[in-house]
């Protein structure tokens, strides 16, 4: 069993109307059990987040902002040789008086001795990420006509990444021992948050969502 909890004061005093302000609060409950005779390992937990924010930046006006997640991981090892994980977590999140926005994420990973040397990886992870109070409500003036500007509007992302790798072993003579591992990954957002310069309401920087998708691949 564990138990984490966390709290976090900030206070900044400053010029030109940035006065800013935080109370953050985090909790976690987590339980784990081993079972040796079925090489099974079951992980799971609940996790609370809760911040309260007041600030010149975010409208002089009290933002409160409450994530509630549970989540599940399974281990299981197969002759010595694979080992499997999957993950589940289900988020929830709370700004202000909006609704309760709720989205399940999933994970799967696998890892399996092909040889003696040889290693192969495959995994497949979904993502999610709420607004924070700073991207939707910060508003200031960086210079004469050029300032951040808030989105209320502004919407969650999710996203989802794949990755397939080997890793070898080499052994050359009796001294030398190395490896080589080569990974191939794709991920791709929905609605990804970025801070993108804007003429309206006014000329500097806005967080908005990018309505294509956003796609990232490499080797």
């Amino acid at each position: 069993h564990k138990v984490l909890g966390r709290y976090v004061r900030t206070s900044i005093k400053n010029s030109n109307n940035q006065d800013n302000a935080n109370d953050f609060y985090y909790g976690e409950y987590q339980y784990q059990r081993k079972i040796d005779k079925w090489n099974f390992t079951v992980t799971t937990g609940a996790v609370a987040n809760h911040v309260r924010s007041v600030s010149q930046l975010f409208g002089d006006t009290n933002h409160i902002g409450t994530n509630l997640a549970g989540y599940i991981q399974l281990d299981k090892k197969f002759w010595n040789r694979l080992n499997i994980t999957y993950g589940f977590r289900l988020e929830s999140y709370k700004l202000d008086k909006q609704k309760w926005e709720v989205k399940p994420v999933s994970r799967v990973g696998l890892n399996v001795q092909a040889a003696k040397y040889t290693y192969i990886r495959a995994s497949f992870g979904q993502g999610y990420r709420f607004p924070t109070v700073a991207e939707k409500y910060i508003k200031t003036q960086l210079g004469t006509g050029f300032g951040i500007f808030p989105n209320a509007n502004l919407e969650s992302e999710t996203g989802m990444s794949f990755e397939l790798g080997i890793k070898q072993g080499i052994k050359l003579g009796k001294h030398v021992r190395a490896f080589a591992d080569i990974a191939g990954f794709y991920t791709q957002y929905s609605n990804m948050m970025e801070f993108n310069l804007v003429n309206e309401p006014g000329f500097g920087f806005q967080a908005n969502n990018i309505k294509s998708k956003t796609m990232i691949a490499g080797v």
